[in-house]
């Protein structure tokens, strides 16, 4: 049923009691989630008890109290709420949100430029763009700029905010595995030619404007080919999964780890990593130990190193051309 703004108003006050009451109820679940892992349904089944994150977004007080109560009332989210887009914009860069519903304004519309900040800002969060009920152009706009929903602005005394922002947060879902999965190795679990490309890009631009170290390390499986020959080619993608997480064995979690080839890897070294000699030595040591208690041919890498102070304004590709010309001539001096 439609409420309209004048009765919003009317019930101001017992919303405040409201959200506070179910907020603290809130609370009490999550006091009683952290002691304990999981909430117990009748006949013994135990399940686990798991509460999203969602923001709100909007300069009008009455719209933020629907807004904060209607997202609450399942309890499926802790609701933050903001006064304008800035100061969601930052509380998106410190911590993640699942949902967000962005109050537009009804004389500006659907303001693409606006949208666009925050969905380059939350790119793993769903979007619900709540607008005026008159336009349907409004909510087209919105969906097409970017956000995953769209609910008129008279709807919001009632559960359409929750559903919009359910079915939101199930469509980003996917959406956001598709992309995880687009970007990952499927034999070896780590980052393909295309996730290096996007997060190594990022990593470099990051770099670049800090002004901090950016290392590329270009490895290659000396043997590959004779072991894929003389023990058949599961073993060859053995070795490869056996290499990947060797590799992991010796960089940081916050180092960025790809297989690009056939027997290639990519690792980029980021602020305050080791050192590639430090890298490459621990490296070393765990293909020695590995080569002394395993059968079926040795293993071996050869390695190339580039760094971004090596070119001006350097594009990351051309950091593992240039790593890979090293690592060429490395194994030249070894034949």
């Amino acid at each position: 049923m439609e409420r309209s703004r004048t009765a919003a108003h009317n019930r101001l006050s017992g919303l405040r009691g409201t959200v506070a009451r179910r907020r603290n109820s809130f609370a009490s679940r999550g006091e009683r989630a952290a002691t304990s892992s999981s909430t117990t349904r009748p006949h013994g089944v135990s399940v686990p008890m798991s509460i999203g994150r969602a923001l709100a977004i909007s300069n009008d007080p009455v719209d933020r109290l629907l807004l904060d109560e209607r997202l609450s009332t399942s309890g499926e989210f802790e609701v933050e709420i903001v006064e304008d887009l800035a100061a969601g914009l930052n509380a998106v860069r410190q911590r993640h949100f699942d949902a967000i519903a962005l109050d537009v304004s009804s004389a500006a519309g659907p303001n693409t430029a606006t949208l666009g900040d925050l969905l380059d800002t939350a790119q793993e969060s769903a979007i619900v763009v709540i607008g005026d009920s008159g336009d349907p152009a409004i909510g087209l706009k919105a969906v097409d700029a970017g956000a995953h929903e769209y609910v008129p602005r008279v709807q919001l005394g009632t559960d359409a905010v929750l559903k919009a922002a359910r079915r939101a947060v199930a469509r980003n879902g996917r959406r956001v595995e598709l992309d995880r999965l687009a970007n990952i190795d499927p034999l070896t679990g780590l980052l393909n030619r295309r996730g290096l490309d996007e997060l190594g890009g990022r990593a470099l631009e990051a770099a670049e404007r800090l002004g901090s170290p950016f290392t590329l390390l270009l490895l290659d499986i000396d043997s590959l080919e004779q072991i894929n020959y003389g023990f058949g080619h599961s073993h060859g993608d053995d070795t490869l999964r056996e290499t990947a997480r060797v590799i992991l064995a010796c960089i940081r979690t916050t180092d960025i780890a790809a297989r690009i080839g056939g027997d290639e890897f990519c690792v980029a070294l980021t602020d305050r990593s080791p050192p590639p000699e430090t890298v490459a030595a621990r490296l070393g040591r765990k293909f020695d130990q590995r080569n002394e208690h395993r059968d079926g041919g040795l293993l071996s890498l050869t390695l190339g190193v580039s760094h971004a102070e090596d070119w001006s304004g350097p594009e990351l590709w051309n950091l593992v051309d240039e790593a890979n010309s090293r690592m060429i001539a490395a194994r030249s001096t070894l034949a």
